[in-house]
Formats: structure tokens, sequence, C-alpha cells
């Protein structure tokens, strides 16, 4: 029997990046996924192959406007609800953008909650520089699932990607589509010697490796060896190989997995890495990016197009130009 992933698609980025999974046959060595979205209107789902089953609305609002406060307690409110309809499966994934102002209170509450009830759960967030209100919501999701970190006291996994002010929405959909499909095959349950134990402490590794403080990290996948060894630091490696007798990668860590996969979709070792580098790096490109935006702002010259001898009356309560 194949693993079950959930997908939570969070507002209109999570929704457009998942529909690729929606429906999809399972095939040989790879986990079975469902995918729900979560949205405060229904006009993300219009041009996908969702259905209005699939997709939880929080009642008597429509949108949020990219104002990530306006409906984060309704959110919360309602989390239970989500959960009724929409069990968590083996793995869930938490997909959105951290840009916008839906999916990304959907991404903050659903990933705490899931994680604190002891679920299988990382959350992907699709951050955006294009505008200062994008860099701020991206800045204030990742701060806050850190922020969720201390609250819980356990560890939350996050994988990250970026769209840029220029360039096409399309490369990063692809990378996180191709991130959800690794994760499938390594949460398959068709891999020899891997089971869901393993699975269980490479998420959540703070259940076995009790000397590492509860943080707010990355998820990376490596095709090699080599890129792999590139990761700093990792505390928790899982790894999928090819051959039952395998050459090990050798790279130091403070938990560890492997298993090996008999499916021909895949042709070369996989390794998953958790890290708590990189993050605060990522705030600082996206913080100095706001400050040159904000800077530009501030220096903005004010056009004066009226001039002072310009004559004026009122009509009602609307001032006008008078005719020459």
């Amino acid at each position: 029997m194949a693993g079950k992933i959930r997908i939570y698609a969070c507002g209109g980025c999570g929704i457009k990046v998942s529909d690729y999974f929606n429906n999809v046959p399972v095939e040989k060595g790879f986990a079975e996924i469902s995918v729900t979205c979560l949205d405060t209107s229904d006009s993300n789902i219009r041009g996908t192959s969702f259905t209005k089953d699939q997709l939880f609305i929080i009642p008597d609002v429509d949108g949020s406007g990219g104002v990530r406060g306006e409906n984060i307690d309704l959110i919360n409110d309602n989390y239970q609800n989500i959960i009724n309809a929409f069990p968590p499966a083996d793995v869930n994934i938490v997909v959105g953008a951290g840009g916008g102002g839906s999916g990304s209170g959907f991404v903050n509450i659903v990933t705490e909650r899931l994680v604190d009830e002891g679920y299988n759960t990382f959350s992907i967030v699709v951050g955006s520089n294009e505008s200062s209100r994008r860099l701020t919501n991206s800045i204030a999701t990742i701060k806050s699932l850190a922020l969720s970190v201390q609250e819980i006291n356990k560890n939350i996994v996050v994988a990250y990607f970026q769209n840029e002010a220029s360039g096409r929405f399309a490369d990063v959909d692809l990378a996180v589509r191709s991130l959800i499909s690794k994760v499938s095959y390594l949460s398959s349950k068709q891999n020899i010697g891997l089971d869901t134990a393993d699975l269980r402490n490479f998420f959540n590794y703070g259940n076995v490796a009790k000397s590492v403080q509860p943080m707010l990290v990355l998820l990376q996948v490596c095709d090699s060896v080599e890129e792999l060894k590139n990761v700093k630091k990792p505390i928790s490696i899982a790894s999928i190989y090819k051959e039952l007798d395998p050459i090990k990668h050798g790279v130091e860590c403070d938990y560890d997995c492997f298993g090996t996969s008999e499916t021909s979709a895949i042709k070369e070792d996989m390794h998953f890495a958790i890290t708590n580098d990189g993050l605060n790096d990522i705030l600082k490109t996206m913080e100095s990016s706001r400050k040159s935006i904000n800077d530009s702002s501030k220096a903005r010259t004010v056009n004066n197009l009226l001039g002072s001898d310009e004559a004026t009356t009122t009509v009602g309560k609307k001032r006008i130009i008078l005719e020459d």
C-alpha cells in the first residue's frame, strides 16, 4: 500500500502550483497525493481542475486583499473544521505564497497546528520581492513560523522559493512541483529499509536528537553526494539509494535514515537534508530589497500640478478648477 500525502494548498499560489497533482494516478514507488484547497474566496479555483468539494472557504469573507492580518483569527478559528473535513495524511505539505494575504495566513496557522499535534508536516513558502508589500508579507510569514517554534517548542520544517521582480512564475512553480514529487518518492512506504518511524523521526528529529534545540529549519533535496556535502551543518538526513548495498554518503548529522528504491522512475540516489543554515541569509536579502524599495519611495518627488493662481469654486462639497 502506497503512503499518503495531503497537500494543503493555500491561497492563489498554493492552489495554482498544486493543480498539477490533482487526481493524478498513483505511480509505483511514489505516494498517493490528495489536494485540499484553503482560501477566503472561490476565485482561485476557477480555471483549475479543482471542484468546490475540494475547497474549504472561510465563511462570510471574500479575500484578504494582500493584508496578512485581515482574516488570521478566522483562519485559526476554522482550523478544526478544516481538519475534520480534510484529515491529515502520512505526510502533510502546506504550500502557499508568503507574499500574499490569505495564503500566508493559512500557511502559518495550519503548519503550526499540524506540527503541534504531531503530524509529519512541512511547509513550502513562495516568497516575492515584486513590491514592498509582498516583501513585508514574505518576511512576516517566515518570522511567524519562527515564532510558532517558540510557541509549540517543536522544530518546523520549511522549503523556501522566491519569485523575482522580473522573470516567469513558471520557473518557481516547476521547482515547487519537483520538490513535492521527490517528497512523494521519499514517502511512498515502498522503500526497502525505510519505515514509518524513520520518516517520522526525519521530520521530527527532536524525538531522537534530544540535544538539538527546536528551530525553524530548511528542507533541501540533493541529487548527489557532492550536492549533499554542500549543505552546511545538516541536522537530519534521509537517503534513498538505488542499490541494496550502497556507498553511504558519509556526511555527519544528528539523525539519519535510509532505504532502497526499486522504481525505475528515479535513476540516481537522492538525499533529503534538514538544516538551520540559510534562513538568516534569506531574511537579510529580503530586508535589503525592502529597504531599497522603501528608500526609493521616500525619495520620490511629489509633483504639484496646481498653480498658486488657479481659480477654483465649490459645487456642492466638491472643489473644481474654473475655466479661463
